[in-house]
């Protein structure tokens, strides 16, 4: 009896060897396939824009890196014509959600490549769709600083980023991670608060809400208007804090956001000496966006610019043509400009004639569009 025993046994364990090692070569094989499969829909995704980007002209590349306000007379034709990349909406150009899904679908179906379609839907008083088309009105940023809860912050940017979904909006210019630094300044409720690992937290927590609901989120201001007291819509703020305050200070959210795969970057006007000496606005500044962005932070991901119609800017550039091809020579994915559609056909035109005369390299613009392309791809608006 021993002896059958001690064979039964043996034959057991035999047994669940054989089992045991299948089931590990099913789970290796399963993450393997995981892991396969993830690096398939990056590389076909990658594929689909080279694919797309080989067949386009450079007139139509340039209209990607545009985003540009709704004009009821002209919008099929600034997207059918024109190429451009994007829309952003102001109060008053959604008003109800059936007529807002139309508003937007028409524009879509007028458009070759799909559009980005960006809101400043922030919270407070900067909410840019009312409740009566179906998105929810957020508390202000300072109010969620106040009580400090991550969580509250990711569920209602995880809720507004559905619904913003479901209207057709897939990009939201927020969260506003400036650091409150200066009680006067203009950013007020804007921001979370005046600790930058507050803001750190409650930003991260924003971005990975309106992310998980399938939209782009946009940190900004970089690199952060809570220093001054000057209001960018009227004059060019110069922030005069050291490289090293800095770093500590405003630079921390903004690396925290990068670390958080945020989708775009927006860049403000503001003059930073400690950055660029020549007190260049950042928009337009090779060594902030390319160099500093780019290079010594490593993002990668969507630049975009403030808007290029501000009050402040208009006291450095002659023109909004002429910012727009600096901005675009800086760095900038993306050419924000609240303005009329003449200007627009302006500042397309002044790009094409940059890159014609070597101003603006071919391989700049390639590359500014593979990166729209690119987000578009992330957020499913490309066809298969």
């Amino acid at each position: 009896m021993y002896s059958i025993s001690r064979a039964r046994h043996r034959g057991s364990r035999l047994t669940r060897a054989p089992l045991a090692l299948a089931l590990a070569l099913v789970i290796v094989s399963s993450l393997a396939s995981a892991r396969t499969s993830a690096s398939t829909s990056r590389s076909s995704a990658m594929s689909q824009v080279d694919r797309l980007l080989a067949r386009m002209t450079m007139t139509e590349k340039i209209g990607q890196l545009f985003m540009v306000p709704v004009d009821g007379a002209t919008l099929t034709h600034m997207v059918h014509d024109w190429h451009v990349g994007g829309l952003i909406l102001y109060g008053g150009d959604v008003t109800s959600a059936p007529q807002g899904r139309a508003l937007l679908a028409s524009a879509q179906h007028a458009a070759a490549i799909p559009l980005l379609v960006a809101i400043d839907q922030e919270g407070g008083e900067v909410d840019q769709i009312p409740a009566a088309a179906g998105v929810q009105q957020m508390p202000a940023p300072g109010q969620y600083g106040r009580t400090g809860s991550a969580e509250r912050v990711y569920q209602d940017a995880l809720v507004t980023g559905r619904q913003l979904r479901a209207l057709g909006v897939n990009m939201d210019l927020a969260p506003v991670i400036d650091v409150l630094i200066d009680p006067n300044s203009p950013i007020g409720d804007r921001a979370y608060g005046a600790d930058p690992a507050l803001v750190t937290r409650l930003g991260t927590a924003a971005i990975r809400g309106y992310q998980a609901a399938g939209i782009a989120a946009t940190a900004k201001h970089f690199l952060g208007l809570g220093s001054v007291s000057i209001d960018l819509h009227k004059d060019l703020p110069i922030i005069t804090r050291t490289r090293q305050q800095l770093e500590q200070v405003e630079l921390a959210p903004m690396r925290a956001a990068i670390a958080a795969n945020v989708d775009a970057l927006m860049v403000t006007h503001a003059a930073i000496p400690a950055l660029d000496p020549t007190d260049t606005p950042a928009s337009l500044s090779r060594p902030i966006v390319d160099g500093y962005i780019r290079g010594r932070m490593g993002y990668h991901g969507l630049i975009i610019t403030d808007s290029l119609a501000m009050g402040g800017l208009s006291t450095r550039v002659k023109s909004n043509a002429e910012a727009t091809v600096r901005a675009i020579a800086a760095g900038n994915d993306m050419a924000l400009i609240s303005t009329d559609p003449p200007t627009i056909r302006g500042a397309l035109d002044a790009v094409e004639r940059a890159v014609a005369t070597g101003r603006i390299s071919p391989g700049a613009i390639d590359a500014a569009a593979r990166r729209v392309l690119t987000l578009k791809a992330k957020l499913g608006l490309l066809p298969r």
